[in-house]
């Protein structure tokens, strides 16, 4: 028995509707796939603030008040004795950075103020631009006595191009 191949008639386009539709609906799960892969393989992560807050931190951990038996680092409690201009030159290390920048870091306790600098010019010239400022309640050790106080540390970095302005 043979089959018989049925005769389309004269402007029968049911077979060619059927391809461009599943033609179509073939496009557009590639066109979905690619928008939806594209989007996660692209994506990346904003980092906008962390070398300040990365150079912040390693500035506020070499503050902190070190007993001097145990070691152990008390975070919070910076030693009057050791906030000085050497501590801050020990923990940043110029030649292996890659940007212009100066700090000032603001002591306030019991009355009394300590300001001191890392790259001092470039703090004045660079932060007309673009500073970055951290302020935190602290302790602070003077001899036997402990004050609350706060410290500040503000970064002033040279930037490149034109400024931009961030909310």
């Amino acid at each position: 028995m043979r089959f018989k191949k049925k005769l389309r008639k004269k402007g029968d386009v049911s077979d060619n509707v059927y391809w461009i539709m599943n033609i179509a609906l073939v496009a557009i799960v590639i066109f979905l796939l690619n928008l939806g892969l594209g989007s996660t393989t692209k994506s990346y992560a904003n980092t906008q603030g962390l070398e300040y807050y990365l150079l912040n931190e390693r500035i506020l951990n070499s503050l902190w008040y070190t007993e001097p038996i145990s070691q152990a680092v008390q975070q919070g409690i910076i030693d009057i004795s050791d906030f000085n201009g050497e501590t801050i030159n020990k923990t940043i290390v110029i030649e292996k950075s890659t940007r212009e920048f100066g700090i000032r870091i603001l002591l306030q306790y019991n009355n009394n103020e300590k300001e001191i600098y890392f790259n001092e010019e470039n703090y004045d010239t660079f932060r007309i631009f673009r500073t970055a400022t951290i302020k935190k309640s602290i302790q602070v050790k003077d001899g036997e006595e402990y004050y609350k106080g706060t410290i500040e540390v503000e970064q002033a970095i040279k930037t490149k191009g034109l400024i931009q302005l961030e909310d």
